[in-house]
């Protein structure tokens, strides 16, 4: 029997493209669309003690955690330890990393010895005893029979007995089982930089995180740690604490290439096949065409070129498959809508300013400890040109915005200038340089694919024109767009 046809009126976005959150994702959903990139063999090396997953919001260090979770779920392969770090994080008053890293130590510690505790089925050993009580003490397993008499004929008779306390010893205890056992525990810590702020003790607090990591991996031999963090609050800890810079050789880049990305989206596309065995009209499932054209328009004509569909989705999302999806299931409702058979350009663009305008919240949000001003900075440019000369933006930066604004920018001491300002704004994303050739072509330069470019360039004799971001330029009101010539079929 031939596979049931199904038109784009009749997808549900969510069933398609899945959701924008990993760690929000249904189980079997999220299996069947991961992309297992060959980039991560790194990441899931056991011989690697500390990973910390270096990227910025919205690149799948969640996702990734996620992989490595389900990778090693099977107790037989390794005890799985998964802590959001806001949940857990040390209730301490302190701007000493000396504190905050003696604090995360005693919570990872209770967490590991609970976990292995609730994995043990029946303990023989006095260290295997000690961590089934850690774990019934901290709610992981239900305590035994002997246990539950004891708790009830204290609560009885009012008899007073305090939890077990965590030893100083306990992390020898851990080392002790886990060499016995010959098995890995994974400890996978999520999130520690979320709302950070630039301040003295959110530092300390993230400083002595990584501290606390570092001392546990060298005194468990068989503990594995994955953790994740920021770019932009590395550099701001690395410039303050040397132990940070220590760190650096831990550091794992998450990276999107243009191939990750259209196979992130072939992905997420042929899953849904597999899922419900549908195919697709107009077009067939014929893998030979690939299967982003069974939902997309492609080639697409962007700018004054075709261009495929997952390289305007990803120049649109900047890069970050969090965003992308999230724009995809947008310009899904919206084709669906207008009845069309595939996703168009224009069903793409006409959610561009509300895309665009949520991008611009999320980007200050990620910057503003960086610039506290960088909301009414971004603001400064709406109502004026999408691209601009070095010397035309320069000027612009002295008189509408260093003038009007009292910026700072970490890094910078005193009143930064004009270039600085623009370096600033490279570095975010919200400007690109665009460089022509000689033969007619061009190329854009951006900081997520030339991070030091500013550094050894920066001069008005290099830079052709500055262009502001398209999702900058639509959140921010400036298009005045031509109406998109569907291709009819």
């Amino acid at each position: 029997m031939s596979a049931p046809i199904i038109s784009l009126n009749q997808i549900d976005g969510k069933k398609l493209f899945g959701s924008e959150n990993a760690d929000l994702e249904d189980a079997e959903l999220f299996e069947s669309y991961s992309l297992d990139k060959t980039s991560f063999l790194d990441i899931y090396n056991p011989k690697r003690k500390i990973g910390l997953l270096c990227a910025y919001k919205g690149c799948g260090k969640s996702a990734v955690l996620r992989l490595i979770s389900n990778k090693f779920k099977s107790p037989e392969l390794a005890i799985v330890v998964k802590i959001a770090a806001q949940e857990y994080s040390p209730d301490i008053d302190s701007s000493d990393p000396a504190d905050w890293m003696k604090g995360w130590r005693k919570i990872f510690l209770r967490q590991i010895a609970s976990e292995i505790g609730a994995s043990i089925k029946a303990a023989y050993s006095d260290d295997s005893t000690h961590l089934v009580e850690v774990a019934e003490n901290y709610g992981f397993r239900n305590s035994n029979i002997v246990g539950y008499i004891t708790k009830r004929v204290s609560e009885k008779y009012q008899l007073s007995k305090t939890p077990l306390s965590l030893e100083e010893g306990i992390n020898k205890r851990i080392e002790r089982y886990l060499s016995d056992k010959d098995i890995p525990v994974w400890l996978l810590i999520d999130d520690v930089d979320l709302n950070f702020r630039n301040e003295p003790k959110i530092k300390a607090k993230i400083v002595g995180f990584l501290n606390a990591i570092k001392s546990l991996s060298t005194q468990i031999p068989d503990l594995r740690i994955r953790s994740t963090i920021r770019p932009n609050i590395w550099a701001i800890l690395a410039e303050e604490y040397d132990s940070v810079n220590q760190l650096k050789e831990f550091r794992i880049n998450l990276d999107w290439s243009d191939q990750d990305i259209k196979d992130l989206l072939q992905k997420r596309v042929s899953s849904f096949y597999d899922r419900t065995g549908v195919r697709f009209t107009p077009t067939t499932t014929d893998k030979g065409r690939g299967w982003i054209k069974c939902v997309f328009h492609d080639p697409m004509n962007w700018g004054k070129s075709e261009r495929a569909p997952h390289v305007v989705l990803d120049t649109l999302s900047r890069n970050r498959p969090r965003w992308l999806i999230e724009l995809c299931k947008l310009a899904l409702e919206t084709a669906k809508a207008n009845k069309h058979t595939l996703i168009g350009l224009d069903d793409i663009e006409v959610n561009l300013p509300e895309f665009g305008a949520a991008r611009i919240v999320d980007t200050v949000a990620e910057y503003s400890s960086e610039c506290p001003s960088i909301s009414p900075l971004i603001n400064c440019f709406s109502g004026q040109e999408k691209t601009w000369t070095h010397e035309g933006l320069e000027n612009f930066i002295k008189k509408s915005v260093l003038e009007l604004l009292p910026l700072k920018i970490h890094g910078i001491t005193g009143k930064p200038t004009a270039k600085n300002v623009i370096k600033f704004l490279y570095y975010i994303g919200f400007l690109s340089c665009r460089i022509d050739n000689d033969d007619g072509s061009y190329e854009h330069k951006t900081f997520i694919d030339n991070p030091t470019f500013l550094s050894t360039n920066f001069t008005t004799k290099t830079f052709h024109t500055w262009e502001i971001h398209p999702v900058f330029v639509e959140g921010l009101g400036m298009t005045h767009r031509s109406p998109v010539k569907r291709i009819k079929l």
